[in-house]
C-alpha cells in the first residue's frame, strides 16, 4: 500500500504570498495529495474560518527592519523557525516542500534543504524575491508566473506555470464587469 504524497507549502504571511500558496494547497488537496501550510501568524488572517487546511505557524522575521538589533532578532526568529520546522519534518517527513517566498517561508525551506527533502520554489513576481533567490540554488524546480523573470541564475530549473488562482476567483471569470459609478454608491 502506498501512502499519499505529503507536500508542505511554505509561504510568507502577506496576501501576495498567501493567496497563491492557498490556491496551490486547494489544487493539491483536490488531486488527493496530503498537504500542510507553513507560514507565520500574519498569514492567519487569510484563512477562512471553515478551512480544513493543516497550518503550522513558525517563527521568522525580516532582516530589513529595526537596524542591527532588528537583523539580530530576525536571525534568531529564523533559527527558531528552522528548528521547529525540522522537528515537524522529523515527525512527519514531507515528500517535497514548495516555497512561495517571503521571510516566513525561509525556515521551512532551510529545514527541508538541511534534511535532504526536495524543495521547489514559486515566484509570483517578475523579479525573483530575496528568499526565493537565496533558495533557488537548492531548489529542484523554479516555477514562475512570468517569462523572463529576472535574478535567475539557472534557467534549466525554470518552468513558467503562471500564478495559482483561488477557485472563488475563477468562479467569477465569466461574470460581466460593471464599472463603478463615478458619482459614488
Amino acid at each position: 500500500m502506498t501512502s499519499q504524497p505529503y507536500i508542505i507549502v511554505a509561504s510568507g504571511g502577506t496576501g501576495g504570498h498567501m493567496f497563491p500558496a492557498l490556491s496551490l494547497v486547494d489544487i493539491l488537496e483536490r488531486r488527493g495529495f496530503r498537504v500542510s501550510l507553513l507560514s507565520d501568524r500574519r498569514g492567519q488572517q487569510y484563512l477562512s474560518e471553515d478551512s480544513s487546511i493543516t497550518v503550522h505557524f513558525l517563527a521568522s522575521g525580516s532582516p530589513n527592519r529595526g537596524g542591527p538589533l532588528g537583523m539580530f532578532a530576525s536571525l534568531i526568529g529564523i533559527i527558531r523557525g528552522t528548528i521547529a520546522a525540522r522537528a515537524l519534518f522529523k515527525n512527519d517527513r514531507p515528500d517535497v516542500v514548495v516555497g512561495f517566498g517571503g521571510y516566513s517561508a525561509l525556515p521551512a525551506m532551510l529545514a527541508a534543504s538541511s534534511m535532504g527533502v526536495p524543495i521547489a520554489i514559486h515566484e509570483q513576481n517578475a523579479v525573483l524575491g530575496r528568499v526565493n533567490r537565496l533558495m533557488a540554488g537548492r531548489a529542484g524546480l523554479i516555477a514562475l508566473s512570468f517569462e523572463n523573470t529576472s535574478q535567475i541564475k539557472d534557467l534549466s530549473k525554470v518552468r513558467v506555470v503562471g500564478n495559482p488562482v483561488r477557485s472563488s476567483i475563477i468562479a467569477l471569470r465569466d461574470l460581466d464587469y460593471t464599472l463603478p459609478d463615478p458619482n459614488g454608491p
